[in-house]
């Protein structure tokens, strides 16, 4: 949880989509409330939130093996922007996000 961190600046938002664009981060919950994000944060951050592929059998080998062997690997499902103050560009960048398989996004 990185809620209310108001010192954290561009070089941090890149420090955190480094590591959850790695394949080892298993992050289902991201707390951000209270950070104030720009287009340039969000737009760090967005593809690293993207699904990704889970190591195993080929797509051919994936119709014969189970529905679990072939089920993608998720990074962050929650996304909570409470109090971030997004405004027109920062939303518009937050848009991308949308296109992910996320199952809950709070940005009260």
């Amino acid at each position: 949880m990185l809620r209310d961190n108001r010192r954290l600046k561009l070089a941090g938002w890149r420090m955190l989509a480094g590591f959850l664009a790695d394949e080892r981060a298993r992050i289902k919950f991201l707390d951000l409330s209270e950070n104030p994000l720009d287009r340039r944060s969000i737009e760090v951050l967005v593809p690293s939130l993207r699904i990704r592929p889970q190591r195993g059998p080929a797509p051919a080998d994936a119709e014969k093996s189970s529905p679990a062997a072939a089920a993608v690997e998720g990074g962050v499902e929650t996304l909570r922007l409470d109090g971030c103050a997004l405004r027109g560009g920062a939303l518009e960048a937050l848009g991308a996000f949308f296109a992910i398989n996320l199952r809950g996004i709070d940005v009260c």
